[in-house]
């Protein structure tokens, strides 16, 4: 029976605890056609490195994919910089998948300025905001990476950007559905209005590569569905009007401030401008006043950072609302290592900032911040 369950993803588990999701064997099967077509592995000459493990819907999507298309893989156990680089060469590559962290450290050991030049188009996951500039990295030495979007209840690669459109297009996450089946709108998360292109809101997705349900979750399946078939991803974004979508992060991620929902990166980017920083993620915290937003900061190698000077730095380049009300210095992000890549675990920071406001009232706040 094509609607049998046939395959049980879990998912990431970094903004709720992990649920096994049940897809049909006309689900995977479909996709697979879809997403073959629509990556144009059906070439004669397509040749796909399999870098991602295949108990993720990452890595599982793109191998059926390839098995569909009758495109030759070749699978890498665990992931090499070294060896994915020497596979990419020796096997004609075409085509890849993968993190934002792999290309890197892939570009990384190579030194020929153009070293792959049999490579058509790869799909990067952007997981890791310290290798937000891989696209136009890897543009300058020859290789093309689109943005993608997908999630273990509609599967990976769901859509991508065009390989085709500028740096700052294919930078993007989410893009065109692979399945002239599938859809996706946006609904406002506060009134439960459907909104129009370019308005943000959180993004349904609907298509045959959507999952049964939550395997042995019947109460979590009814309400992650919508009345008409849609999945609601939990997923910030905007539609727009040549069919396509952009999705711009996880809406437990997103702040409401001022009475405007902001997108924590947009904070984000603007401290990363300061030179003592050298990454830095913002969560959501609840105070007496409402919600504001709290930075975490990874300095810069050798810096020493004020608390006052970076928070000036803020207040001068962005609304009085959206400056962070607390900074916490940390060496790394805490991140889950689930089958679809390293994640940062937002709710666990939430967490951090929490704590650190209710030890911040019991003692006295000092300007100097060390690593």
């Amino acid at each position: 029976n094509a609607q049998s369950g046939v395959v049980v993803f879990t998912t990431s588990g970094t903004t709720a605890a992990p649920k096994l999701v049940l897809h049909s064997q006309a689900s995977i099967s479909h996709h697979a056609h879809d997403v073959a077509s629509f990556f144009d592995w059906n070439d004669p000459d397509a040749v796909l490195l399999q870098v991602l493990p295949l108990c993720g819907t990452f890595g599982h999507a793109g191998a059926m994919a390839a098995l569909s298309a009758g495109c030759p893989m070749v699978l890498m156990p665990v992931f090499s910089d070294h060896e994915a680089v020497q596979l990419m060469q020796s096997h004609r590559i075409t085509h890849c998948n993968g993190s934002d962290e792999m290309f890197a450290r892939m570009l990384t050991v190579v030194d020929d300025p153009h070293p792959f030049p049999l490579f058509r188009s790869g799909g990067y996951a952007a997981f890791n905001p310290l290798y937000q500039d891989i696209v136009a990295k890897a543009h300058d030495r020859g290789m093309n990476l689109v943005g993608l979007y997908g999630m273990s209840e509609i599967q990976a690669l769901y859509a991508r950007q065009d390989p085709l459109a500028a740096v700052d297009q294919r930078e993007r996450c989410g893009g065109y559905p692979a399945s002239t089946d599938s859809h996706v709108r946006v609904r406002d998360p506060e009134s439960k209005e459907i909104l129009p292109h370019g308005r943000v809101g959180e993004l349904e997705a609907r298509g045959p590569s959507r999952m049964i349900g939550y395997l042995g979750d019947a109460t979590a399946t009814e309400s992650v569905f919508t009345s008409d078939g849609f999945v609601r991803s939990g997923d910030l974004g905007y539609t727009e009007s040549d069919g396509g979508f952009v999705f711009l992060g996880r809406i437990g991620d997103a702040i409401r401030l001022g009475g405007f929902l902001v997108n924590p990166a947009e904070i984000e980017q603007h401290i990363e401008q300061h030179p003592a920083v050298e990454r830095v993620q913002v969560v959501a915290v609840d105070t007496q006043a409402g919600t504001r937003a709290y930075a975490f900061v990874i300095p810069a190698e050798n810096a020493r950072l004020h608390k006052d000077a970076l928070l000036a730095h803020c207040a001068g380049g962005m609304a009085s609302f959206k400056v962070p009300i607390g900074v916490q210095l940390l060496n790394q992000f805490p991140v889950t290592d689930s089958a679809n890549g390293i994640k940062i675990q937002k709710s666990r920071l939430r967490e951090m900032a929490s704590a650190q406001l209710s030890q911040d009232k019991q003692s006295p706040d000092t300007d100097s911040m060390d690593p």
